[in-house]
């Protein structure tokens, strides 16, 4: 799962962006992240509360996301850039851990984004599945919304925020 998030994208991000830009381009991107949470939870959990089949909601996601492969060979620029001066000296994997674990930062890092990957996960995961288990339904302007979309909505809503919150700070 690390492979395919943002570790790649942020490293990608960051060395095609000069560094008085990157903040903004690494907030902007994680923004997009927090957009398609918002939009796509919401929509899948509707999916699944009207087409009541796991299978076909899955189905339908995964042909929307081969959609984005093509896309995605847009953003592809034809040679790649030339080694900038200042750039980073070539450093092996071991050398690079080893490096990583011996530094005070490495693991305050590690351990915050522990403590927020359990927690944003452990919500992601229990709060639609609880509200959906107490059938927490509710009414909106006359429409009724099952437990299934309000447990969507409110993982949708995280990302609404997160999108907000990763501008700001980006």
């Amino acid at each position: 799962m690390a492979a395919a998030g943002f570790g790649p994208i942020f490293g990608a991000i960051s060395r095609q962006t000069p560094p008085e830009k990157r903040s903004i381009a690494l907030g902007v991107a994680t923004a997009g992240r927090s957009f398609g949470q918002f939009a796509i939870v919401p929509f899948a959990s509707l999916l699944q509360y009207r087409l009541d089949n796991w299978h076909t909601t899955m189905l339908i996601l995964g042909v929307m996301s081969m959609v984005m492969v093509p896309l995605a060979f847009g953003l592809r620029e034809p040679h790649a850039a030339a080694a900038k001066s200042g750039a980073a000296i070539p450093q092996g994997t071991k050398d690079a851990l080893h490096e990583a674990f011996q530094t005070q930062g490495f693991w305050l890092l590690t351990i915050g984004f522990f403590v927020c990957g359990f927690h944003v996960s452990f919500i992601g995961l229990h709060l639609p599945s609880y509200i959906s288990d107490n059938a927490i339904g509710m009414s909106f302007f006359g429409t009724r919304v099952s437990a299934l979309e309000v447990g969507g909505w409110a993982i949708g809503l995280v990302g609404l925020f997160n999108l907000a919150g990763s501008l700001i700070w980006g």
